[in-house]
Formats: structure tokens, C-alpha cells, sequence
């Protein structure tokens, strides 16, 4: 997954994978462009309501 300006170009967005097979958990983060205020902002950890879509599962699975 790779990383995202925001429009401003003050922030990049990017995601931690820690998936393993069938379990695990991704997370959001947030960073100034500049390497300043790291943040957490979502941590995913369990299958998200109306998705098919399971943390550790392959696309399609």
C-alpha cells in the first residue's frame, strides 16, 4: 500500500499492515510532511460491517 499526500501537502497518510492469516490488525496513521506529529488514527481489527472483506484473508477469499 503506498502512502498519500493530503491536497495541502502537509500530511501523509499510510497504513501499517500486521495482518497474519485470519487475524492481525491495520492501522491508519498520519504524519506531518516534515516527519512531525505522528499520529494513529484507525486501527482495524475485525471484519468491517456490510464488507465481505476479512483482516488476513487474500482479495477475493
Amino acid at each position: 500500500m503506498a502512502p498519500s499526500v493530503s491536497p495541502d501537502g502537509t500530511v501523509v497518510y499510510y497504513f501499517l499492515d500486521h495482518t497474519e492469516t485470519d487475524g492481525g490488525h491495520v492501522t491508519l496513521m498520519r504524519v506531518g510532511i516534515d516527519g512531525s506529529r505522528c499520529e494513529t488514527l484507525l486501527t482495524i481489527g475485525c471484519p468491517l460491517s456490510g464488507s465481505s472483506y476479512r483482516i488476513g484473508s487474500a482479495p477475493g477469499a
